[in-house]
């Protein structure tokens, strides 16, 4: 009677834990497994342990391969994005122009990247750097438009807003449907990279920038000898 009171009284969660603990508990009582059924929605009314057991190893080996088959294409993702950014530093080191510069990027992103939109920005005395395909103009006049993204300290990603596509992909801007940007030189303020894409999803705000930061640190160590400040 009291043994009785006492199983009574064990909780599911005590329970549990035992047979936790004693993983061969069913190895002796075989009969009591034939006895144990689960819950199906099925039509066939109930299924075993042992079935259970096989639907739920089943389920996480699915799991399991589909996690697997994210790792590998992001492996592949990254080892593109290096072997991208390899050459475009490689063609950065032979760029003696902030319009030679300018060029590199942009064919680099364009074709290479296969993006829809780019802007290089550079802090300087427009009269000074007349033939260029970079956007020459003072900091002050980028802080009238952009001063968010100038004074980042990080890179920016996502949607930007109407002022600052404008300003900074001007004829382009409304096919931009996502962006990122990052400032050059850090708290020498350079100037600006700023990248363009079709798809409003293709850049979000909680992205790996890792690529896009060194990038960034190489542009602003090329450009920093050409500015005449």
């Amino acid at each position: 009677m009291e043994a009785s009171k006492n199983l009574d009284s064990l909780s599911a969660e005590q329970v549990a834990e035992y047979l936790r603990n004693n993983r061969d508990f069913f190895q002796l009582r075989d009969d009591l497994l034939l006895e144990l059924n689960l819950p199906n929605q099925g039509p066939r009314g109930a299924t075993s342990l042992v079935e259970k057991q096989v639907a739920v190893l089943r389920e996480r080996n699915i799991e399991m391969r589909n996690k697997l088959a994210t790792l590998l294409h992001n492996a592949e993702q990254n080892d593109a994005f290096f072997q991208l950014t390899r050459d475009l530093v490689i063609a950065l080191l032979d760029a003696k122009t902030i319009d030679a510069v300018g060029q590199t990027l942009r064919n680099s992103f364009l074709k290479a990247f296969k993006l829809d939109a780019f802007s290089f920005v550079v802090f300087a005395d427009p009269a000074l750097y007349k033939d260029t395909t970079a956007t020459v103009c003072s900091r002050d006049s980028a802080e009238q438009h952009i001063s968010g993204l100038v004074n980042a300290r990080n890179s920016v990603c996502g949607i930007l807003r109407d002022n600052e596509l404008a300003f900074l992909f001007k004829d382009k801007a409304s096919k931009v449907g996502s962006a990122a940007t990052i400032a050059l030189g850090g708290d020498k303020k350079l100037g600006m990279l700023a990248l363009g894409s079709a798809s409003s999803s293709h850049f979000k705000s909680d992205m790996d920038t890792l690529f896009l930061c060194f990038i960034a640190d190489v542009v602003s160590k090329t450009i920093s000898p050409m500015l005449t400040r």
